[in-house]
């Protein structure tokens, strides 16, 4: 998760433009390698143009026509040449940073980032073989290695949830929320609360701030 919050700490990213109804006119790529970054002038890290997955499967910034005949970037999921998923869509005159990025990557499953120069990381987890939203929420954090993703349903919730795709289980968790409740901070939850360990056994939570320190453990299965 530490590669999330150092990404997000080097980037100035650009709001996206407004959602619309679009399809692309055909499913052709075109390289927008060529047409975005060189005509504009722009740079970007590699990890937004392209990010390879296991089993064929990768996300790539591409370039597509919708029906007015404009060209629409866009982050798409493919397996070889098809593409089975637009992941994320704006405007080509926006820099390609705002589409988001693959962060963490599970078995049958991947996570992808967005941050609109906030202090909230939204994610979203997609099913690698079509495609499928399988959650969304605010990040609080994630382990790769050990397959877990604790996030907040909104900036607003007063709980976490541990998703743990090893065991299949979500669990809520409410406990920090009467701890900061009381210290009032000016952020929300997902700022102060992090995965301290995983055990086979168990999830530690931690939540930090200059008055306070609080560890809470939790059963994995």
């Amino acid at each position: 998760m530490n590669k999330i919050l150092y990404i997000i700490a080097g980037l100035i990213l650009f709001a996206a433009c407004k959602d619309k109804v679009w399809m692309p006119v055909d499913t052709k790529r075109i390289d927008s390698t060529k047409i975005f970054l060189s005509a504009a002038g722009r740079s970007t890290d590699s990890i937004f143009l392209q990010t390879n997955l296991s089993d064929g499967y990768y996300v790539r910034l591409s370039v597509y026509r919708d029906t007015s005949n404009k060209l629409i970037q866009a982050k798409t999921l493919y397996k070889a040449d098809k593409a089975l998923k637009i992941l994320n869509k704006i405007g080509l005159n926006h820099h390609p940073n705002g589409l988001g990025y693959v962060a963490d990557e599970f078995p049958e499953s991947f996570l992808y980032v967005n941050s609109f120069g906030s202090n909230q990381c939204y994610i979203k987890l997609f099913r690698k073989s079509d495609g499928k939203e399988l959650l969304r929420g605010v990040c609080v954090d994630s382990d790769e290695k050990e397959k877990v993703v604790v996030y907040m349903t909104n900036s607003f919730s007063d709980s976490v949830i541990i998703y743990d795709m090893k065991y299949n289980r979500q669990t809520a968790v409410t406990d920090f929320a009467r701890y900061l409740s009381e210290a009032k901070p000016a952020t929300g939850m997902n700022n102060y609360i992090r995965i301290d360990s995983i055990s086979n056994e168990d999830i530690t939570l931690t939540l930090e701030r200059p008055e306070m320190y609080i560890r809470k453990k939790y059963k994995r299965k």
